[in-house]
């Protein structure tokens, strides 16, 4: 008899190229940013200057979230979207600091700051809305809330039944694939623009994502969630 987790998630993996067509657009923003993070050159010096320490933490955080989009696709791939919002946090937290490791003045600042574990709090720094960012959170942390928020399902009857197998909301899958390609798209532009590196494919990956954007994101459509029975 087939053990119930490896026969769901086999078969969601099997329909995802059908049902998550933002897969395509989140392989080529993270292609895009790989690309240009292969690309910087990071000497060893005695003394690092305030570019050099820039050019460092930004490099870090491409790093970070590159393999962030890699492991949500993963997820979704497979059926587990809530724990998605792990890395979707994660993301929005990159995305603010490397605007403040750009900026002019004071970029060169906050990337020392980051670089010794100084650089503010990840909530502060992301400047979410506040119900937003704890929602994001407990999926992060051992919170019961986490549970009733993404893995309790409220029958007919007024009963409630956990959601321990894989599934997956086809609209809400799509819709993170998209908006977290934009978080890599915007990180990648401004990443290149500050190490002088060009981005022949950035006007096609804008023009994939505003079509994502209008087909995913401005839908009244909530979708449902493909259970399986365990």
């Amino acid at each position: 008899e087939p053990r119930p987790f490896p026969a769901a998630e086999n078969h969601l993996e099997r329909r995802a190229m059908e049902e998550l067509e933002c897969l395509a657009l989140a392989e080529d923003a993270t292609d895009m940013l790989g690309r240009v993070l292969s690309r910087i050159h990071l000497p060893g010096v005695r003394t690092p200057d305030d570019r050099w320490q820039q050019i460092r933490a930004l490099l870090y955080s491409g790093v970070l979230a590159v393999r962030s989009l890699r492991v949500e696709m993963a997820l979704l791939r497979v059926g587990y979207g809530s724990d998605v919002f792990v890395f979707h946090r994660r993301l929005a937290e990159l995305l603010a600091r490397v605007q403040r490791f750009v900026a002019e003045p004071g970029g060169a600042h906050h990337a020392r700051d980051w670089l010794e574990g100084r650089d503010g709090g990840a909530r502060k720094v992301a400047a979410l809305d506040p119900d937003i960012w704890d929602f994001l959170s407990h999926v992060a942390h051992a919170d019961y809330r986490a549970v009733e928020q993404h893995l309790l399902v409220t029958r007919e009857d007024g009963n409630h039944e956990f959601v321990m197998l894989p599934s997956r909301n086809v609209v809400r899958a799509n819709a993170t694939l998209v908006v977290d390609s934009g978080v890599i798209r915007d990180i990648t532009m401004l990443i290149a623009r500050f190490v002088g590196e060009p981005l022949p494919g950035l006007a096609a990956l804008d023009a994939a994502i505003h079509a994502a954007q209008a087909r995913w994101l401005d839908s009244d459509d909530e979708g449902h969630e493909q259970t399986l029975t365990l």
